[in-house]
C-alpha cells in the first residue's frame, strides 16, 4: 500500500500530536516495512527530522508544490493539499490531527481515514474562545462527514463523536495512542542521579507532568498537597509550559503556604523524562478530561504508581489498579497520595499490574490494529 499522513505535527510539534504523529509513523516504518509511507509537511526541517529520524527508503517527504502552499501552512492543509495529493495518489490517505483536506472527498479512489482525539472543545466551550470553537466544529464536521474511517485514541471520544456530531458508530475505531518504549527501559542509576542534580530534584517526590492550563485541575493538586498529612513531608515536582494558569497555580502555592514543598520546572527536554519518571514515588494526574491521557501511560510504563480522575478515557488508559479520584475534592486527592505513598504493598502491586495492563499500548499492537483498517478499506 502507499499510504499519505499529515505530517505537520511530525516536524513541528514535541508534545501530544507530534508524539502522536511520531509513535503511528514510525512503528508502522518498523513492523510494516513493505509500504511505502509519504509525509506531507508545509516546511521540511531537516534539523527536526534529525531528531526525529527516518531513514528507511520506503518513506518520503513531500512538500507543497505551490508557491502560496508554501507560504501559508493552513492554507495549504485545508485548501491545497489535495491538489498535492492528486499528484501523486496514495491508496490511503490519514489526517493524523483531527482535519481532511476541502476536496479530498472528490478524488475517487482514495480512502480517507482521520484521527480524532477528543472533543473537548465542545464538551467544554468555556475553555475556547468563541472563534476557535466555530473553526474546530467546521473542520471535525467535514472529517466525520467525509472521511471513510474514523479513529479515536479512547472509547469516551468514540461516544462523543456519536453524541455531538451523530456519526454511525460503526464507521469509528479506537485504536489507542502507543507510548514511547524509552520509558519501558530501565535508566542507568549513574543517568539517574546525573538527570536528579541537573534539576535540584529532592529524593522523594510526587510528579505531576503536562501542560497547565485549568483543565488539568492542577490548583486541585496543590489543593490536596495542602490538607495531605503534614507529616508526611513528600514534596510535588511539577514539569510543564504554559503561562497564565501557571500564574495562578503559583499564587495559590503561596496563598497555602507550599513554596518550600511545590517545585516548577519548564525547561525539561524529552530526553530526561524517562530519568524524572523513574525517580517519582508516584505520579498524579488530576485533570478534569482528556482524549486518552498518555502521561498515565507513561508513568505506569516507567514503574511508578498513578493516581488520576475517575471515569472518562482515565479508566481506559490507567486500567483496573490504577487509584482513581473525584478531580473537584482535595481531600480524596490527599488521601489517595496519603494512602500509596504509606502503603508499600499497594504502592508494589499497583506497579505490577500497571506493567502487566500497558502491553496493549505496545507500538508493535497498535500499528496492527492500524494496518488491519487500513487493509480493510482497501480490500
Amino acid at each position: 500500500m502507499k499510504i499519505g499522513f499529515d505530517a505537520k505535527r511530525y516536524f513541528a510539534n514535541y508534545t501530544g500530536l507530534g508524539n502522536y504523529s511520531r509513535s503511528l509513523i514510525e512503528n508502522l516504518v518498523k513492523y510494516y516495512p513493505d509500504n511505502q509511507y509519504l509525509l506531507y509537511t508545509h516546511r521540511f526541517n531537516p534539523e527536526v527530522a534529525a531528531r526525529f529520524p527516518i531513514s528507511d527508503p520506503q518513506v518520503s517527504i513531500r512538500t507543497p508544490a505551490s508557491l502560496l502552499g508554501k507560504v501559508n501552512s493552513s492554507v495549504w492543509r485545508s485548501f491545497f493539499l489535495g491538489r498535492d495529493l492528486a499528484l501523486e495518489p496514495p491508496d490511503i490517505y490519514h489526517g493524523l490531527s483531527h482535519e481532511i483536506p476541502l476536496g479530498i472527498q472528490k478524488m475517487k479512489g482514495l480512502k480517507k481515514v482521520v484521527t480524532i482525539h477528543d472533543l473537548i472543545f465542545m464538551r467544554y466551550p468555556e475553555f475556547y474562545r468563541r472563534a476557535e470553537r466555530a473553526v474546530y466544529t467546521r473542520k471535525f464536521k467535514f472529517s466525520c462527514q467525509h472521511a471513510d474511517r474514523i479513529v479515536t485514541v479512547s472509547e469516551q471520544t468514540k461516544k462523543d463523536i456519536v453524541q455531538y456530531f451523530e456519526t454511525p458508530a460503526e464507521k469509528i475505531e479506537t485504536i489507542y495512542q502507543s507510548c514511547d518504549p524509552t520509558f519501558l527501559r530501565i535508566v542507568p542509576e549513574n543517568i539517574q542521579q546525573i538527570v536528579k542534580n541537573r534539576y535540584r530534584l529532592p529524593n522523594d517526590f510526587i510528579l505531576y507532568l503536562g501542560s497547565f492550563n485549568e483543565r488539568k485541575n492542577l490548583i486541585g493538586l496543590i489543593d490536596g498537597l495542602g490538607v495531605m498529612n503534614k507529616g508526611l513531608d513528600v514534596p510535588l515536582v511539577m514539569i510543564g509550559g504554559g503561562k497564565q494558569y501557571k500564574t495562578r497555580v503559583m499564587k495559590q502555592i503561596h496563598h497555602l503556604g507550599l513554596n518550600n514543598r511545590v517545585m516548577i520546572r519548564s525547561d525539561v527536554p524529552n530526553e530526561d523524562l524517562p530519568a524524572i519518571y523513574q525517580l517519582a514515588k508516584l505520579f498524579v494526574y488530576p485533570s478534569i478530561f482528556e482524549g486518552f491521557g498518555i502521561p498515565i501511560i507513561e508513568a505506569m510504563s516507567s514503574g511508578i504508581p498513578v493516581i488520576t480522575t475517575q471515569g472518562g478515557c482515565f479508566t481506559e488508559a490507567g486500567g483496573p489498579t490504577t487509584c482513581y479520584v473525584d478531580p473537584a475534592n482535595p481531600e480524596e486527592i490527599a488521601a489517595a497520595m496519603e494512602r500509596v505513598l504509606t502503603d508499600s504493598t499497594l504502592a508494589a502491586r499497583m506497579i505490577k499490574d500497571g506493567s502487566e495492563y500497558i502491553g496493549r499500548f505496545h507500538g508493535q499492537e497498535t500499528s496492527k490494529q492500524m494496518i488491519h483498517l487500513y487493509q480493510n478499506l482497501t480490500a
